[in-house]
């Protein structure tokens, strides 16, 4: 039974409140055998906002992809996680070269490669983004492939292009972390809709994760955990990078 205040995971449905259940049941009854794909349910804006207050006060789990440096994975920790900006590309590079993690080759290509060397931000800045439902891990890892394979992802070098001298550095990691989505159903944007995936998580549905493109720098208390390879948890994904 879950505790009031405890944070919700929608591959545990023992963590949802009963208002969250309830929703997501009587939809899941409406829709029952109209598609095979989460995405295609037919769930209107209007019900993913009416959706999102059936959570209340508790927040959603969430994954956030990224390589980190082991002084990066301290301060994520602790000082938790911002949101992309000129300055914090910057200052990763800055800390990576101080802690002697760069080479000069990859020093040179996080410095000119990046997204705002290249004026390359758009849909990118200003945000974090994060995976829900950890079954993407198993079904849908080639989405996460890249941000765990390069050190910095795409902010830092350029786009979703290879690099190799950044594709040493660091170690895959996943930061798990508690978002507060009890907003309006672009505030942050969820791709496919929350209430879609919840639903489609009663229905055993593919597919049954998305991503949040959230608008706020995630305090270190509402960071739960970084998994990393040799971690259990991280080891149940046998298909992420390592």
């Amino acid at each position: 039974m879950a505790v009031s205040g405890d944070p919700i995971d929608v591959d545990v449905q023992a963590t949802w409140p009963e208002s969250t259940i309830r929703w997501a049941e009587e939809h899941a009854n409406r829709l029952i055998d109209s598609t095979e794909f989460v995405v295609d349910l037919a769930i209107s804006p209007k019900q993913e906002d009416e959706f999102r207050q059936t959570f209340g006060p508790r927040k959603l789990v969430a994954y956030h992809c990224a390589r980190l440096l082991p002084h990066e994975a301290d301060t994520i920790r602790t000082g938790g996680l911002r949101l992309l900006d000129e300055q914090l590309v910057r200052d990763r590079i800055a800390d990576a070269t101080v802690h002697g993690s760069l080479s000069d080759a990859a020093r040179r290509q996080a410095e000119t490669g990046n997204v705002y060397a290249i004026r390359n931000t758009q849909g990118r800045a200003g945000q974090i983004c994060f995976v829900i439902g950890r079954t993407a891990f198993d079904e849908s890892p080639a989405g996460c492939d890249p941000l765990l394979r390069h050190w910095g992802g795409e902010a830092i070098r350029g786009g979703p292009s290879d690099v190799p001298a950044l594709a040493t550095l660091g170690t895959p990691s996943i930061v798990v972390a508690t978002l507060n989505l009890t907003r309006c159903h672009n505030d942050p944007y969820s791709w496919p809709a929350l209430g879609k995936i919840f639903v489609g998580t009663v229905l055993g549905l593919d597919d049954r994760s998305g991503a949040v493109h959230y608008l706020e720098p995630v305090p270190g208390r509402d960071v739960l955990a970084i998994w990393q390879p040799d971690d259990a948890e991280y080891d149940r994904h046998p298909q992420l990078p390592r």
